[in-house]
């Protein structure tokens, strides 16, 4: 008979398998931290919105994005975390960076430490770490200044810690879960996700103990976990009249959604998007066969350890909520950086179910025929994977892994013209965050259609006339319509360069 795969309480991880497991997740942080040494992390919309936050924050302003609208987009903590780094005199890519290289780390190494806690394989705890250190679709959201980075951490790690709670009944594990969730819905919206899944955990596990007493500790962890959001929910509805700031509703079918969700979940496994499994295969592949192997495990579970839910329940409520998000309103589309917080959870579920077959027969030679074969493609995968990287980490080490501290951007003349030449007056740009990042100058946006750029004499929502409008080349939606604006200002040219234009406004 196959012997049982099962948790138990008193399983520790050995020396050895922490050394491994360190010393892979090591590597992959290294990688960040060679990736971004050039340039810094990537910095884009959203990051520069972020530093625009922490610099209200520290100059007494409030929270203010870089048009000086407030900041109620995304939670605060990412915000909170930049304004850290610069009271300790680091600058704002730095401390992404540091936060970026910190989150590999633990992203890895916890993820294969919960590999372990439930196998007790080092083969499996150490595959699932080497996966995650060579995974395209992570090391593009370390790289960057995003919110993604910790957000990832912060969820591996609360599920981790409600792992923890379930296999020790501790109630430092369940305060470390707490406080992770807690952080997770600050760093991003979607933490709520988190918050229902370990909830769901902490009301229905474990199962020998009275409803009462699960219902009273799972309400307990909801309100705990849940008032720092509250609180900032608070302040945007007062601010802004939103829970969570405003956003445009009608966004794509939510077939489109699923099916576009799959490519992405197909590229982490194949390379790319292109190559991709049919619909009923991929269901097979990877819900179907994983789920019947995991649940075979947990039939042979010991009944006082934790259960498979805890490591399905995140990636089930993660990917249902923020499907229906992306339906119910406009985004920038699915991509890797919307599910990559399901990439270790993926990678858990594929190992815990190989090591579950591996067991399954009860010949030995049936069992190495199978390790054999897993090996092998596993092996293949790294190869892929481990190429695709190469290549992407010498782009970002070569142009930079952003959009605003690219090679191009920072060494552009009209970017030093900018930076170094203060702006007097209402300041318009089709860029309103490069200007913000060049120079510290909040900014209002142009309109994007021609007709619209004779209301700038007089706004709309009451704001003031441009005095100056400074024009990048690489994000012209349209042509500048110089005739249109004489129509109602005096225009001088300030400054004219490959990269962009810079006139100065007066009202006719």
């Amino acid at each position: 008979m196959a012997r049982a795969l099962s948790p138990r309480s008193t399983a520790i991880p050995t020396l050895s398998s922490k050394s491994v497991h360190a010393l892979i997740a090591g590597a992959g942080a290294a990688l960040v931290a060679w990736a971004t040494a050039p340039w810094g992390s990537g910095i884009d919309n959203d990051a520069v919105d972020f530093a625009s936050a922490a610099d209200g924050l520290l100059a007494g302003e409030g929270f203010l994005q870089s048009d000086g609208e407030p900041f109620s987009f995304w939670p605060p903590l990412p915000p909170l975390t930049l304004a850290a780094g610069k009271i300790c005199g680091v600058s704002y890519p730095a401390t992404a960076q540091v936060f970026g290289v910190v989150s590999m780390f633990l992203v890895a190494y916890l993820t294969a430490d919960l590999v372990w806690r439930w196998t007790r394989s080092l083969g499996a705890s150490s595959a699932c770490a080497l996966a995650l250190a060579a995974s395209t679709a992570l090391h593009e959201s370390m790289v960057t200044a995003r919110s993604e980075p910790l957000f990832v951490a912060l969820c591996v790690a609360g599920v981790r810690y409600g792992f923890l709670y379930l296999e020790t009944r501790r109630r430092a594990a369940l305060v470390g879960a707490t406080v992770a969730t807690a952080l997770a819905c600050l760093q991003r919206y979607l933490g709520v996700t988190l918050l229902v899944a370990l909830g769901a955990v902490l009301l229905a596990l474990p199962r020998e103990e009275p409803w009462l007493a699960r219902a009273r500790r799972g309400i307990t962890f909801g309100v705990l976990a849940s008032l720092p959001l509250v609180a900032w929910g608070l302040r945007n509805l007062d601010r802004v009249g939103r829970w969570t700031g405003p956003r445009a509703p009608g966004g794509p079918a939510l077939s489109w959604v699923l099916s576009k969700s799959e490519r992405v979940v197909h590229s982490w496994f194949f390379g790319s998007e292109s190559v991709a499994l049919p619909g009923a295969a991929a269901l097979l592949f990877f819900v179907a066969i994983p789920a019947a192997l995991c649940l075979r495990g947990q039939r042979d579970a010991s009944r006082r350890g934790p259960t498979l839910f805890v490591l399905w329940a995140f990636p089930l409520a993660y990917l249902a909520i923020s499907s229906a998000l992306n339906h119910r309103f406009k985004t920038d589309g699915i991509a890797h950086r919307q599910l990559v917080p399901l990439v270790p959870f993926a990678w858990i579920l594929l190992c815990v179910a190989v090591e579950h077959l591996r067991q399954w027969p009860s010949r030995v030679a049936w069992r190495r025929a199978i390790a054999c074969l897993a090996v092998s493609i596993f092996a293949l995968h790294l190869t892929l994977a481990g190429s695709e990287l190469r290549r992407r980490v010498l782009a970002w080490r070569d142009s930079g892994a952003g959009v605003y501290n690219m090679r191009a951007r920072v060494e552009s003349d009209f970017s030093t013209w900018v930076s170094e030449h203060p702006l007097e007056g209402a300041v318009y740009s089709n860029d309103l965050h490069a200007v913000y990042w060049l120079c510290k100058r909040r900014t209002r946006a142009l309109p994007t259609r021609r007709g619209a750029f004779l209301g700038l004499a007089h706004p709309r929502d009451g704001g003031p006339p441009p005095r100056h409008i400074v024009w990048f080349k690489h994000n012209s939606r349209a042509v500048l319509p110089i005739e249109l604006l004489r129509e109602h200002f005096a225009l001088e040219l300030i400054a004219r360069m490959p990269g962009g234009e810079v006139y100065a406004l007066e009202p006719l």
